[in-house]
């Protein structure tokens, strides 16, 4: 019984002692909700509720004219960045801090902002409260060009001005993606004359309402996204998107000239480590710097390169639709390439990354593709009348198999040192095939070297198909792995 009773005791105290403390952390939140900034504890609470608007800057009251400015710089943290037309009367910066949470004692709680003019250059810079737990973080600075101009003048849409926007984790918008009146598109399209914009997480994003066309576009984000709405229209030599391991979806880019029409030599860099960047349509040559990157290409109108990458490319992932002109990956390493059509040259080199090539519309150019212990898979259709076209296709240890679509027109090298070799074609069309060993000595027929289109007893090295004559539609198939030779049917 006595034990019973020390029981309930010690129960009755422990739940007195868990309501004091409860009761105490009650309170004690209550008076830092009561006292934002007082230091409790080694804590701290923070709470803002402001939307700030200014025509403007913040140090000298000089007047905000977009017009005058040359370009636009922002730095903020997690703010997000909108750029915009509104309904002001001005051109506007407008600043939203709507931001609550808790901080240690340490951190810096303070929002500040300045607008400073230099020169033509207009500086935005924000610093946001700092804490561990935020029960709202919307903060944002809206740059606002009204939707109307005064009478007699034209609207100016930032055409003369260059963005420059680099965030944390802040999302970055140009332009309005809806807007009330979808009719009066020309009043309400922002028109930035270039953008320079950057990222930690932050999304970045071109709405419905951002012209197309820019001098040039340099977009990057380390792990967040980048997405259009609209096509992208570029006329400078060259542009640039990068990531460290975010995401980028575009649909459609397009260089272009002087006149306005199609430069497809211009130059996109796509620079990506380990994330993904996909484009649907791209008028225009594409370089490409990576290390274990995802590239997912549409249609590329001028020519697919890696050719910088020797030092740092490990095992991406590059895949295209249809690429118009040369591709050229010379130091493929680890590349896992798989290109539908080629219409161009082709030169591509890997150690242990696949090829596969012209499934979609089989290759007609010269092509050279080797790897160490990679696979190759090509489609091959010659051009009638071609002539000169070598297809050189090479391993150590990796498989390669070729398959002709067309009556051969061309030189057709298939060497392994010991991978297996498949050619697959067409049945009547008349071509040289020698077939030998690494030791470059001719090989019989056996187990491991069969062909279906070739009577055994017919067989002897060199073979004229189909009462083959010359010696330029040739195939060469060298290696000490297997041999084998299948007909496809004649469509």
């Amino acid at each position: 019984m006595a034990g019973d009773k020390v029981k309930k005791g010690f129960a009755f105290y422990l739940l007195m002692l868990i309501l004091i403390l409860v009761a105490a952390f009650f309170v004690i939140i209550t008076i830092m909700i009561f006292s934002p900034g007082q230091d409790i504890l080694g804590f701290k609470y923070f709470s803002y509720n402001d939307t700030l608007t200014y025509i403007e800057t913040t140090n000298d009251e000089r007047p905000i004219d977009f017009s005058s400015i040359s370009q636009i710089n922002v730095e903020c943290g997690s703010a997000s960045v909108n750029v915009r037309k509104g309904s002001v009367e001005n051109d506007t910066i407008s600043i939203t801090n709507n931001s609550i949470g808790f901080a240690k004692a340490s951190d810096n709680t303070d929002f500040t902002h300045s607008i400073t003019l230099e020169g033509t250059t207009l500086n935005i810079a924000v610093t946001e409260p700092q804490g561990f737990l935020h029960f709202s973080n919307d903060i944002s600075i809206n740059i606002i060009v009204p939707e109307t101009a005064p009478e007699n003048e034209s609207v100016y849409g930032l055409q003369n001005t260059a963005l420059v926007i680099k965030t944390g984790s802040g999302n970055v918008n140009i332009g309005l993606s809806n807007h009330e009146n979808e009719e009066l598109d020309a009043t309400n399209t922002i028109s930035p004359r270039m953008v320079d914009i950057s990222t930690g997480s932050g999304t970045i994003t071109f709405n419905k309402y951002c012209d197309s066309n820019f001098t040039d576009i340099s977009l990057y984000t380390t792990s967040g996204r980048i997405t259009s709405n609209i096509s992208l229209k570029i006329s400078d030599e060259d542009a640039y998107i990068g990531t460290e391991s975010g995401s980028v979806d575009l649909a459609n880019i397009t260089f272009v000239n002087a006149s306005g029409t199609k430069d497809v030599d211009k130059i996109l860099n796509v620079q990506n480590s380990t994330g993904t960047i996909s484009i649907d349509e791209m008028a225009g040559t594409v370089s490409i710097v990576t290390e274990n990157g995802t590239f997912n290409f549409g249609t590329v109108e001028g020519h697919l390169s890696a050719n910088n990458t020797r030092d740092r490319i490990a095992s991406p992932t590059i895949n295209a639709n249809h690429v118009m002109q040369d591709v050229s990956i010379p130091y493929g390493n680890g590349a896992n390439i798989s290109l539908g059509q080629v219409d161009g040259q082709v030169n591509i080199a890997t150690i242990s990354g696949n090829v596969r090539i012209g499934y979609d519309s089989n290759l007609s150019s010269t092509s050279w593709i080797s790897t160490d212990s990679g696979n190759i898979e090509a489609y091959i259709a010659d051009r009638s009348g071609a002539t000169g076209v070598i297809h050189n296709f090479e391993t150590n240890s990796g498989s390669i198999v070729v398959t002709y679509n067309s009556e051969i027109r061309s030189a057709n090298s298939l060497v392994s040192n010991s991978g297996n070799l498949t050619l697959n074609i067409r049945s009547r069309y008349p071509f040289l095939l020698e077939v030998k060993d690494s030791a470059e000595e001719y090989r019989t027929l056996s187990e491991d070297v069969s062909f279906e289109f070739i009577d055994s007893n017919e067989y002897e090295m060199p073979f004229y198909l189909n009462n083959y004559t010359g010696n330029e539609n040739r195939v060469l198939m060298q290696t000490d792995g297997e041999i084998r030779g299948y007909l496809i049917p004649i469509a």
